[in-house]
């Protein structure tokens, strides 16, 4: 479904006068790539092997970029001047993640997030199970716009959501891939998202761009969601 998204909007792009000739890659450029590759790989078994967090991949990233600007040949000057480039384009999705940090900070610590949470279960209480699989999802999606973390949502919303769900009849497995469905919609379009505003701004797209894009998408992904968490409610998933 993604993929027939990008296509259709791909077809209503201008098409291009001029195709540039092919030209193969240079032994740098080869290297580069090769040592982006192996980079990447690094990452993965860091994480998922290490238990790497945000300072060890920070160090990395770090490591990485210098690491292509040897393989590459760049000059000490040059690779300073690109790496302060690409910082300037992140500064702004920076402020942006800080402030956004600093708003789930003040409603977790002052209790306003509890007391937001305790209002949507008393609405989703006391319906059929099919609708409080979907309430819950939808909440989810509400709750990621102010705290763009799954872990920490997690820890707030499901000791509350998770005994509604029960005494409702909706199972475990259904809470929790309300959860992971409604923090994958709000993920994609929030602008709290850190991670968003970062591709966003290193790919230089503007985040209204970005919007009028994903949301037709954003709106068909939650709709089989919706369906999906129905039927694993009819079928005692």
């Amino acid at each position: 479904i993604g993929l027939i998204h990008v296509l259709l909007y791909l077809r209503k792009q201008p098409r291009l006068d001029h195709v540039p000739q092919k030209s193969h890659l240079t032994s740098r450029q080869t290297g580069v790539m090769i040592t982006l590759l192996l980079g990447g790989i690094a990452l993965v078994v860091g994480t998922g092997v290490w238990a790497w967090r945000t300072p060890e991949m920070a160090a990395a990233f770090i490591a990485l970029g210098l690491a292509i600007a040897v393989v590459g040949g760049l000059r000490p000057s040059d690779a300073a001047d690109a790496w302060l480039e690409g910082m300037k384009g992140m500064m702004i999705s920076c402020l942006t993640i800080g402030l956004a940090g600093a708003i789930g900070i003040i409603l977790q610590s002052t209790q306003v997030m509890d007391g937001i949470v305790a209002a949507l279960a008393d609405r989703i209480d006391g319906h059929a199970p099919s609708a409080v699989a979907g309430s819950l999802m939808a909440a989810e999606m509400a709750f990621g716009i102010i705290i763009p973390s799954v872990s920490s949502k997690a820890a707030i919303s499901l000791p509350i959501m998770a005994p509604i769900a029960h005494l409702s009849g909706v199972s475990g497995q259904v809470a929790v891939s309300a959860l992971l469905l409604g923090s994958g919609m709000t993920n994609m379009i929030s602008p709290t998202n850190d991670l968003l505003l970062a591709f966003l701004a290193a790919a230089k797209v503007d985040y209204v761009q970005w919007f009028r894009f994903i949301a037709p998408l954003v709106v068909i992904f939650s709709i089989i969601s919706f369906l999906t968490l129905y039927c694993m409610t009819v079928f005692g998933l």
